[in-house]
């Protein structure tokens, strides 16, 4: 049997989401990536002031209220840990 030796991951995504909660008036963030180095990657990018002022404002109405949305993000990974990572496209509700 052939195997191909696996190629080092050098590019991930995540989903970035605040959907209504179970409950009204709260909400849900969600953190979702295809490897763990995804899901990293989207927490750290809403820890960072830059990254988190970029994505705030996208995310708020005229108002001054957060709106929901989903976030698509890419990363890039080098030596075993998310790198850089960016906001690719957001849809706003």
């Amino acid at each position: 049997m052939y195997s191909r030796p696996e190629q080092p991951l050098t590019i991930d995504y995540a989903i970035l989401a605040l959907l209504p909660g179970m409950q009204s008036g709260k909400r849900i963030l969600i953190f979702s990536g295809l490897t763990t180095f995804g899901t990293q990657a989207a927490v750290e990018y809403v820890c960072r002031p830059e990254t988190a002022g970029e994505l705030l404002k996208k995310i708020t109405g005229p108002k001054g209220d957060v709106r929901p949305f989903e976030a698509v993000l890419e990363t890039t990974i080098g030596g075993g840990v998310p790198l850089q990572t960016h906001l690719v496209t957001i849809r706003v509700h």
